[in-house]
C-alpha cells in the first residue's frame, strides 16, 4: 500500500470499500480486511462488474481431495498471505484506491493497493497463474516441486503426498525452493507422518488436543488418517420453515459427497416444501 498525495480523479479510477473481520481462533490472521469490489458507484457499475474473471486453471476441489487420499503419506501447508505477494501493474493500481487515516484526528487520505486484492473477481486467477508461472520456469531444476505447484494446490492450499518418505521430503524441499525464489513462504505444515511434524516449528502447525486440523474446510485427524464431520448449528430455530431448513441443510460442507446419505433426507424434504408451495417463513405442516 502506498500513499497517493494528489490522485487524478478526472481519469478512470475506483475506490474499494473495506471493513475488518475478527477471527480470534485463527493462528496467522486474527484480523482480516475485507474489500468489496462489487460495490456499485454512482454510475451503477462496480469494479467486479467490468473485470475479466479469468479461466479455471486448477483442478476441481473434488479431484484434488480424492487424489490427496491416494497417497500413503500426506502433506499439507498453505502460502502465507499469497495474494499480497504479487504486484499489480502500476497502471492498474488506480482501480484499487482506498480511503484511510490513522485515527479520527488525522485527515482522510487516498492510498492505493499495490498487490492483488482479495475481493476482486480476477484475484484468484491472477494469483494462481503466478504460481503456475513459477512452476513453468523452474520445471527443469525442480520437476517434483513444479508438478506439485501445477496439480496439488487449491488456490493457496497445498495438498500433496507420496508413497515413500524420500519422495515426500523431496517434494516438500523442492516446493519450498521454488516458492522462495518469489519470496513466498509456506506455513501450517501438517502430515500423517511424525517425522514431518517434528521438523515443523510450533507456530507452523495447528493441532488441537485431539490432533484435529483442517484440510480445505474439512476437519481431519492426520494421525488416524480420517476425515471428520462435526455439526454445530449457528443458531437455534424456534420454528421450522423452508428458510430455516435450507439454512441448516446447507451448513454441512461436504465437497466429496461422503455425507450424501444423510444430507439427501433434508434435500428431499426441501423438494416437498417446494411442491406444496410453502412460503419462506411459513411454518411447515405437522406431518412434514
Amino acid at each position: 500500500m502506498s500513499l497517493v498525495p494528489n490522485p487524478n480523479l478526472d481519469e478512470d479510477h475506483y475506490y474499494l470499500p473495506h471493513q475488518y473481520v475478527l477471527r480470534p481462533d485463527s493462528v496467522s490472521t486474527k484480523l482480516r480486511v475485507v474489500f468489496d469490489a462489487s460495490c456499485r458507484t454512482s454510475s451503477q457499475i462496480s469494479l467486479n462488474g467490468i473485470l475479466m474473471v479469468g479461466p479455471t486453471i486448477q483442478d476441481e476441489l473434488l479431484i484434488i481431495l480424492l487424489r490427496f487420499r491416494l497417497y500413503r503419506y500426506a502433506l499439507t501447508a498453505d502460502i502465507v498471505k499469497m495474494y499480497r505477494q504479487f504486484l499489480v501493474h502500476p497502471s492498474d493500481r488506480k482501480f484499487q484506491f482506498i480511503l484511510w487515516r490513522e485515527n479520527e484526528h488525522t485527515p482522510i487520505q487516498t492510498y492505493q493497493l499495490n498487490t492483488i486484492t482479495y475481493g476482486t473477481s480476477s484475484a484468484p486467477f491472477l494469483a494462481i497463474r503466478c504460481l503456475q508461472y513459477l512452476a513453468e520456469i523452474n520445471v527443469e531444476r525442480f520437476s517434483q516441486g513444479a508438478a506439485v505447484l501445477k496439480s496439488d494446490f487449491y488456490v493457496d492450499d497445498m495438498l500433496t503426498g507420496a508413497d515413500d518418505l524420500d519422495t515426500l521430503f523431496q517434494k516438500r524441499n523442492e516446493v519450498v525452493s521454488i516458492l522462495s525464489t518469489a519470496g513466498l513462504e509456506l506455513s501450517k505444515w501438517n502430515s500423517n507422518h511424525v517425522a514431518l511434524i517434528e521438523k515443523a516449528t510450533p507456530k507452523d502447525i495447528k493441532l488441537t488436543e485431539s490432533n484435529l486440523t483442517s484440510t480445505l474446510g474439512i476437519s481431519c485427524n492426520p494421525r488416524a488418517d480420517e476425515f471428520i464431520f462435526s455439526y454445530k448449528p449457528n443458531r437455534v430455530y424456534t420454528k421450522y420453515t423452508k428458510r430455516s431448513i435450507l439454512s441448516l441443510s446447507s451448513s454441512l460442507f461436504d465437497p466429496m459427497g461422503l455425507l450424501s446419505p444423510i444430507i439427501i433426507r433434508a434435500k428431499i424434504l426441501l423438494q416437498q416444501l417446494w411442491i406444496e408451495k410453502f412460503d419462506w417463513d411459513e411454518n411447515i405442516s405437522p406431518n412434514l
